[in-house]
């Protein structure tokens, strides 16, 4: 059975004065870019099986303005795990999901990209190691069962970076 992922990074987030990490909420650019990045994946992917979602504000924010389609689940360890990779995570809670997001945080959005490529020269791969912008998407396809993910299990389909203004 194919199998799609789309790791989605959180939209460009405000900074504002003592607000803990956790409580930051997306800046006008990032509510503009989610929207777009939004737009994106419902044309191309459709619905989700399952969505895995970050509960930080600036993550939640993003999946409400992309309106992604499917039942979604938040959790902690997305956030927890941020500075890792979620290659853990997807085996966890994939189970029999066909189309499966991630709306997640770097560096563990960047790394499990580039983990999973198994096509490292196609475009969309060097677009992410200069740096997966924020709310970037990068679609990954292949056929193993989620519980069996690798380095290399998926092939990069495509890579989208939403318009900076």
């Amino acid at each position: 059975m194919k199998k799609t992922l789309v790791l989605f990074r959180h939209g460009k987030s405000a900074y504002p004065e003592g607000i803990a990490d956790l409580e930051r909420p997306l800046a006008p650019r990032g509510i503009r870019q989610a929207r777009l990045a939004g737009e994106w994946i419902n044309s191309e992917v459709g619905r989700f099986d399952l969505v895995l979602c970050s509960p930080s504000l600036r993550t939640r924010q993003t999946l409400e303005e992309a309106q992604l389609k499917g039942p979604t689940e938040f959790v902690e360890a997305v956030y927890d795990e941020s500075h890792l990779d979620y290659l853990s995570l997807l085996r966890q809670w994939g189970g029999e999901a066909g189309k499966l997001a991630l709306v997640g945080h770097h560096p563990a959005i960047t790394k499990t990209a580039l983990l999973l490529a198994g096509n490292h020269e196609s475009v969309g791969v060097g677009q992410i190691k200069e740096k997966f912008v924020t709310s970037g998407v990068a679609v990954l396809t292949g056929k193993k069962p989620w519980a069996e993910l690798k380095k290399g299990s998926l092939s990069l389909k495509s890579y989208f970076a939403p318009p900076r203004r």
